[in-house]
């Protein structure tokens, strides 16, 4: 299985014709802040559903019986190896993709543009042209995919894109190519039209021409195509003191290789026996019932790509569950709990342009592969090719409610023990496990 993390989930594609392109500063800012946010409105759709799933799965597998001894001479300890089989639903495998767009008001250009008379004379003077620009550019994106099907200025964006779950597909937003500039040039016609006076065509000539800077392909996020994911964790449980016992669970920062990262996490959960206030819990035939409370904390860093983007997940858990087990004859315990469970996760991103589009604005250079094939060449500062050496930062934090049921079945040979669940929410968990306590 792999499980990937793709950190420039927006990236521009390039063409064919490659032409050694002058770097543009204004253009260069402008990619950075549409790249920011497409990031910022897809980011938590795309990146949501792994997170959520790594993190649920290594959260489950904390009980397997209600039984606790009770007495303060109980000592125990009880080594585990749980395994967590989740299987990915459709529904956290794709998401409807957007872009930054905006309805054109004329009230809200002028914003952009300084307005005053000299002479009898209509003077005007751009405040931040990056701003008007960007503001003129949205306003095309709504224009654009606004247009009726079929028309030569359509810009198409997939009614569904994968996300980090997903199939690998090419899911892409495309401009028509000259697209811009048509719906600018209209644009510019209904705005000579509406203030009243008449903007100079150099104005327009210099919007029109940081527009046709920018791709007419923007490609979104490759699913890693997963299906399902698969968790060990050990676990130890001491016990016990007045019915009550603790159980530790850690994993140590493990490097998963390029397409994962590393990942690592913690869990600490005290279980106490409630049903020993009622009756004689050390008669395994009556019901057991307990109630435990836990927490978990993981963490996941990695870096992705040839401009080796930095991505980092922290995630907190609150386990509160309610169980009840039972022997049947002196076969096995059969067991079912009820879980409230709440996930907070803090998800920051330091990312870079990609480099198609680095090599689109002139930051980096184009070359050929021994196949004849067009590369994108590493940085050369010497030559004026430096890259993208500006980062880009965005945090993502999400939070999460579950209720979650939980069955399965506890065999006892001895002083081992094997058992297997299921885990019935909003992402359902099959889990089994080994267990030997030491007395």
């Amino acid at each position: 299985m792999k499980f990937v993390f793709v950190i420039i989930l927006i990236c521009f594609g390039y063409s064919s014709a490659q032409e050694r392109i002058e770097q543009n500063p204004i253009a260069i800012e402008l990619a950075r802040s549409f790249t920011k946010d497409i990031f910022d409105l897809n980011g938590v759709s795309i990146m949501e559903p792994s997170v959520t799933v790594i993190n649920s799965v290594s959260n489950d597998r904390f009980y397997q019986s209600a039984y606790v001894p009770r007495g303060k001479d109980k000592f125990y300890v009880r080594v585990e190896l749980n395994g967590m089989y989740g299987s990915v639903p459709n529904s956290m495998k794709s998401f409807t993709p957007n872009i930054p767009q905006e309805k054109y008001q004329d009230s809200n250009l002028v914003k952009h543009i300084n307005i005053g008379y000299e002479n009898g004379q209509v003077t005007y003077g751009i405040k931040d042209t990056a701003q008007l620009v960007s503001y003129i550019f949205k306003t095309l994106l709504y224009d654009g995919v606004n247009q009726s099907n079929g028309s030569e200025n359509k810009i198409l964006i997939p009614a569904k894109a994968s996300t980090l779950l997903g199939k690998k597909r090419n899911d892409a937003i495309s401009i028509p190519q000259g697209g811009l500039e048509r719906l600018a040039r209209a644009r510019f016609d209904s705005i000579n039209q509406n203030i009243g006076f008449t903007l100079p065509e150099e104005m327009e000539d210099e919007v029109v021409n940081l527009l046709n800077s920018f791709p007419t392909y923007f490609a979104l996020s490759q699913g890693g195509d997963i299906n399902n994911l698969l968790v060990g964790v050990p676990q130890f449980t001491i016990g016990s003191l007045y019915g009550t016992e603790m159980t530790l669970r850690f994993v140590p920062a493990l490097d998963y290789g390029e397409e994962f990262g590393k990942f690592s996490f913690w869990g600490v959960g005290i279980t106490h026996n409630i049903s020993q206030h009622f009756y004689d819990v050390e008669d395994r035939n009556n019901w057991q019932v307990a109630a435990q409370i836990a927490f978990q904390g993981s963490s996941l860093t990695n870096e992705v790509g040839v401009t080796q983007s930095e991505f980092e997940s922290n995630a907190s858990f609150f386990n509160v569950n309610v169980r009840t087990s039972k022997m049947v004859k002196d076969w096995f315990e059969v067991y079912a709990g009820f879980s409230y469970e709440t996930i907070a996760m803090e998800n920051n991103f330091k990312y870079y342009l990609s480099v198609e589009t680095q090599a689109q604005l002139g930051l980096l250079d184009y070359g050929t592969d021994e196949n004849g094939m067009t590369i994108v060449l590493p940085p050369d500062p010497e030559n004026g090719f430096q890259g993208d050496t500006k980062p880009q930062f965005t945090s993502l934090n999400l939070s999460q409610d579950n209720f979650k049921f939980s069955i399965g079945l506890n065999k006892e040979i001895g002083d081992f023990a094997i058992f297997a669940g299921y885990s019935v929410s909003q992402f359902n968990i099959a889990t089994f496990g080994v267990a030997y306590t030491i007395r």
